[in-house]
């Protein structure tokens, strides 16, 4: 019984903290959205440094992006539902109990369990865009790599961005582009109306208007 408070009280607080700065970075974009709408430039309240994920067993995360291209997330402890989030390409992430990661777009389901794909493992990925003069390395995590999970979406290479690198360091909007050369020496450049789907021959390149 002491176990089950323990545990309780530990979700409860952690979901509150996440609450928190839901709210608070919710609030930062706004405003700083709003500042920039009268031509004042400020990032008074939002960080610029790289994000880092919670050190939790298990979480699940909802992300978007606004129409000036900030990322909203909100992350949840040791839940299984998906926090409701609007956005016309939302993204929902989920850490599994053996430290695999499931992603998907705009989905209101998360299935119990992944399969990993055995078939591709990524050589490069290379972030472009026009504004800026030198390419920049992505990595992504092989525990992304399983059959049915969607990556390097809009949304997922912003939040790709976001861990990554600070973001004075770079330039994201639709004008970017991504190149991707995976195991078997096949390079393909994507758009940010594309995604990339897992599947058992390896992968597939598909457009976001038609995500299923």
């Amino acid at each position: 019984m002491l176990e089950y408070i323990k545990t309780v009280l530990k979700t409860t607080i952690v979901n509150a903290i996440f609450y928190f700065v839901w709210t608070y970075n919710y609030y930062a974009v706004v405003v700083e959205d709003r500042l920039k709408s009268y031509g004042i430039e400020s990032t008074l309240f939002v960080m610029t440094n790289r994000k880092k994920e919670p050190e939790l067993d298990k979480w699940t995360c909802t992300v978007t992006l606004n129409n000036n291209y900030k990322m909203l997330e909100c992350y949840v402890y040791d839940d299984d539902e998906i926090n409701p989030i609007e956005g016309d390409e939302v993204l929902y992430l989920k850490k599994m109990d053996d430290n695999t990661m499931l992603s998907r777009i705009n989905v209101t389901l998360m299935p119990p369990n992944l399969t990993p794909n055995e078939v591709t493992r990524f050589i490069n990925i290379m972030y472009f865009h026009p504004k800026m003069p030198d390419p920049i390395k992505l990595k992504l995590d092989d525990s992304y790599i399983q059959d049915g999970n969607e990556v390097f979406s809009k949304t997922f290479v912003s939040r790709m961005l976001r861990y990554q690198y600070d973001s004075s360091s770079y330039y994201f909007d639709d004008t970017y582009n991504l190149q991707i050369m995976d195991n078997r020496i096949s390079q393909r450049t994507m758009r940010s109306n594309q995604y990339l789907l897992f599947d058992k021959d390896g992968y597939t390149i598909k457009e976001l208007s038609k995500i299923n």
